[in-house]
C-alpha cells in the first residue's frame, strides 16, 4: 500500500512540467510543516522511547537497535539487515539515501521558495528604479530639463541616485538566493557578462562594455564569498574592499580613470559597487526577520559617512551637501558616479536603504512598479532601442518625445508580463 501511494504521488510530479512540479511540491510542503511541527511540539513522560528523525535516516539499521532493546526483541543482525533493506521506506519508494546536511538544505530551498515567492516591496522599488532610470538616461541628450535630472561627476544628483538602487536590489535579491549552489551563481554572472557584451561592446569596446550590467556581474563575483556569512562578515568585507579602492585611488587610479573616461568605476569598480549589493544583502535579512528598525539607522549612518568623506576633498574642506552644486574642485573624494567614489557610494547606499524603507512602509502595490519590477532586464535592455527609435522618429520637445519613450516601453514590458515572458538569468 505504501509503494502504491508513493507511485501515485510521484507520477503527477515526473510528468509535470518544471514550473508545475515545483508548484505541486510546494503544495505538498507547505502541508508537510505542521506536520514536521507536530513532532517537536510535545513533552513526552513516562516509558517512551523517543528517535530523532535525522538519526533515523542517517543509519538506518543503527537506529533500529533501540528500537529492538526498548521492545525487547533479540533480533539477529542478519536478519535486521533483510528486513530493513526489503521493506524500508528507501526500497519501497525508490528513493534515494540523503545526507542530514542535505536534507536540510532542501528544506531551506522549500522554506525560502514558500516564504518568499514575491517580496512585493522589492518588486515596488526595483520598479521605481527602473522608471528612474527610463527618465534619467533619456533626458541625457537634452540640455532642458532640471539639473538634477542629469549626470555631472561632480555632486551626488538625483541621476546618480538611480544605478545604486539597482545595485541595492540585486543584493537583496542574492540574499534570497543564497541557499542556490555557488556555481550556479557563478554560471549566471557569466552569462550576464555575455549579455552585457551583446548589448554594449559593439557601441564602443571594453570602455563600453563596462556599464550596468557587466559591474554588477564582476561585484556578484566578487561578494559571493561572503554571500552565506553573517553581516558583520559582510560589513568587514565591505570596509576591506572600500579600504583597497581607496587605496589604489590614492596611487593611480583615480587619475588613471578620469584620463580614460571610465564609465561608474571602470574595471575596479566593483570595489565600491559592492557597499550598495552588500546593503541590498542585509536589508534583506531585515525584511525576512521582520527587523525593519536598522534599515534607518544603517541608512542614516551610510549617508552621513558618504558626506564625511566628500568633506576630505582639496585636503579637508566643508564640501557642498549631496544635491547642490559644488564649490571646490573635483578630486578623488568628490561624490563622482563616474569615479565610482567612496564619498558618493556610501551616501548613495544610505539612501538606497531609506528609500526601499519607505517601500517596506507605503507598500503602494502599483501595476506600473510591478511591471517594471518583475522584468528589470528586459525593461533595461528594450529601454535602449526604443529610446533610439522615439528621438529619431519625434524629434519634437523632450517632454513628448518622453512621454511617447516612456508608453511604447511600459506597453511591451505589460504585454511581455501578461504573456508571463519574463528574461531572467
Amino acid at each position: 500500500m505504501h509503494f502504491l501511494q508513493t507511485s501515485l504521488l510521484r507520477l503527477p510530479i515526473r510528468n509535470a512540467s518544471q514550473d508545475d512540479g515545483i508548484r505541486i511540491g510546494i503544495h505538498l510542503f507547505s502541508h508537510w510543516v505542521a506536520q514536521f511541527r507536530s513532532w517537536f511540539g510535545p513533552a513526552f513522560d513516562g516509558d517512551v522511547l523517543r528517535l530523532d528523525y535525522a538519526e533515523l535516516i542517517a543509519e538506518v539499521q543503527a537506529a533500529f537497535r533501540p528500537i529492538f532493546a526498548y521492545m525487547g526483541w533479540e533480533i539477529p543482525e542478519e536478519v535486521a539487515t533483510s528486513v530493513i533493506k526489503t521493506h524500508s521506506f528507501l526500497a519501497t519508494s525508490g528513493g534515494r539515501r540523503r545526507d542530514v546536511e542535505t536534507l536540510h538544505r532542501l528544506y531551506d530551498e522549500l522554506r525560502y521558495t514558500t516564504e518568499n515567492l514575491r517580496i512585493t516591496s522589492l518588486d515596488q522599488f526595483r520598479g521605481y528604479t527602473v522608471a528612474g532610470m527610463f527618465l534619467v538616461n533619456f533626458l541625457s541628450s537634452y540640455k532642458e530639463p532640471h539639473p538634477l535630472l542629469r549626470h555631472h561627476n561632480t555632486y551626488n544628483s538625483y541621476a546618480d541616485t538611480i544605478m545604486p538602487h539597482f545595485f541595492f536590489a540585486v543584493g537583496f535579491a542574492l540574499q534570497l538566493g543564497a541557499h542556490k549552489p555557488i556555481p550556479r551563481l557563478v554560471k549566471r554572472s557569466l552569462l550576464l557578462m555575455l549579455v552585457a557584451a551583446l548589448v554594449y561592446w559593439p557601441t564602443g569596446g571594453w570602455r563600453i562594455w563596462f556599464q550596468t550590467l557587466t559591474h554588477i556581474a564582476f561585484t556578484t563575483l566578487w561578494i559571493l564569498p561572503v554571500l552565506r556569512s553573517s553581516v558583520r562578515t559582510q560589513v568587514l568585507f565591505m570596509a576591506g574592499s572600500s579600504l583597497l579602492h581607496v587605496g589604489l585611488s590614492a596611487w593611480f587610479w583615480h587619475d588613471w580613470s578620469r584620463l580614460q573616461k571610465v564609465i561608474d568605476g571602470g574595471p575596479l569598480g566593483f570595489l565600491m559597487w559592492t557597499v550598495p549589493t552588500l546593503m541590498g544583502a542585509m536589508a534583506c535579512r531585515w525584511v525576512r526577520d521582520q527587523n525593519y528598525r536598522p534599515m534607518a539607522t544603517w541608512g542614516v549612518v551610510l549617508m552621513l559617512v558618504g558626506y564625511a568623506l566628500s568633506c576630505l576633498t582639496n585636503g579637508g574642506a566643508v564640501a557642498s551637501p549631496p544635491f547642490v552644486p559644488p564649490w571646490h574642485p573635483r578630486d578623488m573624494w568628490t561624490m563622482s558616479q563616474q569615479a565610482a567614489s567612496a564619498s558618493y557610494l556610501y551616501f548613495s547606499a544610505g539612501f538606497s536603504l531609506l528609500v526601499y524603507r519607505l517601500f517596506v512602509w507605503w507598500d503602494p502595490q502599483l501595476p506600473l512598479f510591478r511591471t517594471l519590477g518583475t522584468n528589470a532586464l528586459a525593461g533595461y535592455i528594450l529601454a535602449g532601442y526604443t529610446e533610439d527609435l522615439i528621438k529619431y522618429a519625434v524629434p519634437g520637445p523632450w517632454w513628448l518625445s518622453f512621454s511617447l519613450f516612456f508608453t511604447l516601453t511600459w506597453a511591451v514590458l505589460l504585454l511581455l508580463e501578461r504573456k508571463g515572458w519574463y528574461l531572467r538569468l
